[in-house]
C-alpha cells in the first residue's frame, strides 16, 4: 500500500495543521477550565472574606435593589439574606430612614463621587436604634459606565453608648464635685502639679482656682508657716503611693486662720502604675472651734458638777446609780461617789424609807418624762432619815427607749422642820383668830336679840356653798370667818333702831346701811391673813350696781362677798325680824332664783338652791 503522505502531501500537511489546532484547542480548554476553577476559588474566598469581616458590606443596582450583602449586614439589620436581596430600602426600612439612604445613593450615582465617613443615627427593621459610620461609592463596568453603588459601614452603637455613658459620668462628676462643700482635687504624679480643683476651693482658701493653676506654689504659700514644713514632709511620703490624710492651717488673704483636713489616695492605670492622686480638702474650722468650746464646757461642767450645793445623779430605770457627784454622796452619808455607786444596788430598797414612794416617783417620771420638787423621806448610809427634794428627767435613745434618768437631789430637812413649826404656829394663830372673831360676833348679837345667831347661820351656809363650789380650803376658811362678823358694823347702830318693830325712817335706814363701811373701818387696820375687811365692806353690793356702799358691779365684787350676800339674803328672809315674822325658806329661795344673774351671782344661787332642795341643808 502506498504511503498516503507520498501521494497527498497537502493532506498530510492539513492533518498536521488540524492536529496542531486540536492540540491548541485542547490546551485552551484546559486553561479555561483552570481559569474557571481559579475564579470560583477566588469568588469563594471573596465571599468568605466578606462574610467574616465585621463591617457591613452591600451592593445595589441603579434602581437601588440589593444585589449582594454580607453576613455582618444581615446580622446588623436583623434580616436573612433571602429577605434582603432584590429588595429596596423602602421594602426594608421606615420611610424616613429609606428616604435618607436613597438620597445618598442618588447623590453618588449622579456625581460619581464617594460619600465617606457618614455618621448617622438609624432605626433597624427590628425597631431598635443604632449608630453607624458609612462609606458609599459608585461602581462601573469596563467602559466606565456607572452600574450601581457599593457601601461599607461599621456599627458604632456600643461606642456611642460608651461615649454617652462617659459623658453622663463626667456630668455627674462635675455635678458632685462642683456642688459639694469640700474642695475636690486631682494632681498629676509625674509633674507633681494639681490640674483640677472644684469651685469650693475658692470659698475655703479665699483664692481663685486660676491662681493655683498658674502658680502651684501658691498652695503651699497659703499654709500656715508653723505647719508648712510638716506638710512638705508628708507630701514626700505621698510619693510612695500610699493614701494619706493630714491636718493643717491656712492663712486667708485677710489674715483669718482656717483649719483644713486633707485626705488623698492614689489612682492606678491599667498597668498598675500610679497615674494621679485625687482627694478632698475640708474646712474643719467650725469643728475645731466646737471641740475647743466643748472641752472648755466640759471643764466648766465638771467644776459645777463637783462644787454645786445640790446633789447630781444619773440612775438607770432598774435602780442603779450611773453617775454621782461628791455633794450627793455626802448628802447620803457616803465617803465618795465611787463608794455610793458600788454600794447602792437597789435605790428603792436601800435609799427610800418607803419603797412604794420610789414606785410612785418612777410612775410620774416615766409618764410625764420629767418630775419637779418630788419631796420624799430618804435614808442615809447610817440609816438616819432625812427629807429630800428631787428633780429628774428621762433621757431616751433614738427609738424612744429610756436610757437613764438625769436629776438633782437636795436635802430639805431643815426646811421641812421649819415648815412644820410654821404650820403649828399658823394653826395656833388660826385658832386664836377664830376665837377673837367669835367674840366680836357675840358682842354684836348681844345688842340685837332678834338677829341673834344670824351671823353664825350666814357663816355656816356660806361655808357649805364655798365647799360645794370646790373652792380651796383657805378660801372656805376666809368666807367662814367673814360670815361670822359680816355685820360687826352694826355695833355703831343704836339698839333701839336695830330692834324697832315698825318701819324705819330714811335716816334710820341710812344708819343701818352704814354698817358695811363701819365694819370695814373697824377691821381694815387689823393684820389679818385674809381680805376679811373687804368682804365685810362688799357683802351688800349687787351685780347690777344697785347695792351699797360703793355701787360695785359684776366681777368688781369679790367672789367671797357674792357668796356671803346670797347666804345673808336667804337667812334674813327666812328668819323672824322685829318688823315682820319669818317668811320661810321657799320665799327666800324664790327671791334669789328670780334675781340670779341680776342681783346675785348665778353660780352661787344655783349651788345654794341645790343645797336646800336636793341635799337637805337646814339652818341649825
Amino acid at each position: 500500500m502506498k504511503d498516503p503522505s507520498s501521494t497527498h502531501p497537502e493532506l498530510i500537511e492539513e492533518i498536521s495543521r488540524l492536529q496542531q489546532k486540536i492540540q491548541e484547542l485542547e490546551q485552551s480548554e484546559s486553561e479555561r477550565k483552570l481559569a474557571e476553577k481559579e475564579l470560583r476559588k477566588a469568588d469563594k474566598m471573596l465571599h468568605v472574606i466578606l462574610d467574616t469581616i465585621p463591617a457591613m458590606i452591600w451592593q445595589k443596582d441603579l434602581e437601588g435593589r440589593y444585589l449582594q450583602v454580607n453576613n455582618a449586614y444581615c446580622g446588623t439589620v436583623g434580616l436573612p439574606i433571602e429577605t434582603i436581596l432584590g429588595k429596596t430600602d423602602y421594602d426594608l426600612y421606615p420611610q424616613e430612614i429609606a428616604d435618607k439612604y436613597v438620597s445618598h445613593d442618588r447623590k453618588i450615582l449622579s456625581s460619581g463621587k464617594s460619600e465617606l465617613g457618614i455618621e448617622e443615627y438609624h432605626r433597624k427593621p427590628s425597631g431598635e436604634y443604632g449608630w453607624s459610620v458609612t462609606d458609599k461609592l459608585a461602581y462601573m463596568d469596563d467602559k466606565g459606565n456607572i452600574e450601581g453603588t457599593i457601601g461599607f459601614a461599621v456599627d458604632i452603637t456600643k461606642r456611642k453608648q460608651a461615649e454617652k455613658s462617659l459623658l453622663e459620668s463626667e456630668k455627674r462628676f462635675r455635678l458632685i464635685t462642683e456642688t459639694i462643700d469640700e474642695a475636690f482635687w486631682m494632681a498629676d504624679v509625674e509633674i507633681g502639679k494639681i490640674f483640677y480643683i472644684s469651685p469650693s476651693f475658692e470659698r475655703i482658701w479665699g483664692r481663685s482656682r486660676e491662681s493655683l493653676y498658674k502658680n502651684p506654689r501658691s498652695f503651699l504659700d497659703a499654709i500656715h508657716v508653723e505647719d508648712r514644713e510638716r506638710v512638705l514632709a508628708e507630701l514626700e511620703i505621698e510619693k510612695t503611693g500610699q493614701p494619706f490624710d493630714h491636718e493643717y492651717r491656712i492663712v486667708l488673704p485677710d489674715g483669718d486662720i482656717r483649719y483644713i483636713w486633707d485626705r488623698g489616695f492614689p489612682v492606678h492605670d491599667e498597668k498598675g502604675q500610679i497615674s494621679i492622686f485625687t482627694g478632698v480638702a475640708m474646712d474643719i474650722t467650725s469643728r475645731k472651734l466646737a471641740k475647743k468650746t466643748l472641752k472648755e464646757s466640759e471643764e466648766k461642767y465638771r467644776n459645777i458638777f463637783e462644787n454645786v450645793i445640790e446633789g447630781i445623779f444619773q440612775t438607770t430605770p432598774e435602780g442603779l446609780f450611773r453617775i454621782v457627784n461628791p455633794v450627793l454622796a455626802r448628802i447620803y452619808g457616803y465617803s465618795s461617789p465611787e463608794e455610793m455607786i458600788e454600794t447602792v444596788t437597789d435605790i428603792g430598797r436601800q435609799i427610800y424609807v418607803n419603797p412604794g414612794e420610789r414606785f410612785e416617783f418612777l410612775l410620774i417620771l416615766h409618764k410625764k418624762g420629767s418630775i419637779t420638787d418630788f419631796e420624799v423621806q430618804l435614808k442615809r448610809k447610817d440609816g438616819n432619815v432625812f427629807w429630800a427634794s428631787i428633780n429628774a428627767r428621762c433621757v431616751y435613745d433614738e427609738n424612744g427607749k429610756i436610757l437613764y434618768h438625769d436629776g438633782t437631789s437636795e436635802d430639805i430637812t431643815s426646811r421641812k422642820l421649819a415648815e412644820e413649826e410654821l404650820q403649828q404656829t399658823l394653826e395656833k394663830l388660826r385658832k386664836s383668830l377664830a376665837g377673837t372673831i367669835q367674840v366680836l360676833s357675840s358682842t354684836v348679837e348681844t345688842r340685837d336679840p332678834y338677829t341673834a345667831g344670824h351671823q353664825r347661820k350666814v357663816s355656816n351656809l356660806a361655808r357649805v356653798i364655798a365647799q360645794e363650789m370646790g373652792l380651796s380650803n383657805d378660801t372656805v376658811d376666809t368666807i367662814s370667818m367673814a360670815g361670822i362678823i359680816h355685820d360687826i358694823g352694826k355695833i355703831s347702830v343704836p339698839a333701839e333702831i336695830l330692834s324697832k318693830p315698825g318701819k324705819l325712817l330714811d335716816m334710820e335706814f341710812a344708819l343701818i346701811k352704814a354698817h358695811s363701811q363701819t365694819g370695814y373701818d373697824i377691821l381694815k387696820d387689823v393684820e389679818l391673813p385674809y381680805p376679811i375687811a373687804e368682804i365685810v365692806l362688799q357683802h351688800h353690793e349687787r351685780l347690777d350696781g344697785s347695792g351699797y356702799p360703793q355701787g360695785l358691779k359684776g366681777n368688781q365684787i369679790l367672789l367671797e362677798a357674792r357668796i356671803i350676800s346670797v347666804a345673808d339674803v336667804v337667812e334674813a328672809i327666812s328668819s323672824h325680824r322685829p318688823y315682820r315674822p319669818g317668811l320661810g325658806i321657799d320665799v327666800a329661795l324664790e327671791e334669789i332664783e328670780k334675781n340670779k344673774g341680776i342681783l346675785y351671782d348665778e353660780k352661787v344661787v344655783e349651788v345654794c338652791i341645790k343645797l336646800f332642795r336636793k341635799k337637805g341643808f337646814e339652818f341649825e
